[in-house]
C-alpha cells in the first residue's frame, strides 16, 4: 500500500516555497528508510546529481521524476 504525502500549499505560493517542502520530505523520507542517495538514484532511475539537487531545494524537478521517486518504494 502506498501512503499518500499531500504539501498544504497556499494559493499562490512561490516554486521555492514548494521545492523547499519537496526538499524536506524527499530528505526525512530518504533518512528514514536508510538509503543512500546512490541506493535511491538507482532505485528510481533518475541521476545522483538530480537528487542532491532535489534536497538541497534547488531543483525544479519534473513531475515524471518526483513520481519515480515516489514509486521507488515498490522497488525491493
Amino acid at each position: 500500500m502506498t501512503n499518500i504525502v499531500n504539501i498544504t500549499t497556499d494559493p499562490g505560493a512561490d516554486a521555492q516555497f514548494i521545492s523547499q517542502a519537496v526538499a524536506t520530505k524527499l530528505k526525512a523520507y530518504r533518512k528514514e528508510q536508510k538509503l543512500s542517495l546512490d541506493e535511491l538514484s538507482r532505485r528510481a532511475g533518475i541521476s545522483k546529481g538530480m537528487l542532491v539537487e532535489m534536497e538541497k531545494g534547488l531543483a525544479n524537478p519534473s513531475i515524471a521524476s518526483l513520481c519515480k521517486v515516489a514509486a521507488r518504494r515498490q522497488c525491493t
